[in-house]
């Protein structure tokens, strides 16, 4: 079988303004863009039609970007800044069974922290990021969830879709 991947794009604004929600969530498999979220709305909208067959049946890692934001949030305040926080992580299954997985943190588009499963050590790529790094890293329990989303909870998600699609495609 091809290789096959599922990512989630989080963004959120500092405040809702112009219309723009103040939190977005885009899923892609296989980079076609499959749901969205957004806080205006409070809904999760399939994208393509055999998203519908799977009804209220998505995984949006909410509690990731949650928890984090929490953390963020107050070295955000504490630079006395209003950032546009962005997360995007996802995992991939390869032609020859082995798995991949990111997690990667940013602000107003430029990176911040990433995630690396294989030594499960936070990588920062901002001075301010080290706090956060050292906060995360204190407690291995959190990092070792990271790694167990990215290689199995993502995984099977992503296999989940693939039968949803599959299965539409077939009926066609």
């Amino acid at each position: 079988p091809p290789s096959h991947s599922l990512s989630y794009f989080y963004l959120k604004l500092p405040e809702s303004s112009q219309g723009l929600p103040q939190f977005f969530i885009k899923v892609h498999l296989d980079d076609q863009p499959i749901i969205r979220f957004e806080s205006l709305t409070r809904k999760m909208e399939p994208l393509v039609p055999w998203m519908e067959e799977a009804g209220k049946k998505f995984l949006v890692p909410e509690w990731i970007f949650r928890a984090d934001l929490e953390t963020l949030s107050k070295l955000d305040q504490e630079a006395g800044g209003l950032r546009a926080w962005q997360v995007n992580l996802g995992c991939e299954l390869r032609e020859d069974g082995s798995k991949g997985g990111f997690l990667h943190y940013g602000y107003d588009g430029m990176d911040f922290i990433s995630f690396d499963k294989e030594t499960l050590r936070w990588v920062t790529a901002q001075p301010q990021a080290q706090k956060v790094k050292e906060e995360w890293e204190e407690d291995p329990r959190w990092s070792q969830e990271s790694k167990v989303f990215l290689e199995e909870t993502c995984i099977a998600w992503l296999q989940r879709y693939l039968s949803y699609k599959n299965k539409t495609l077939e009926k066609i």
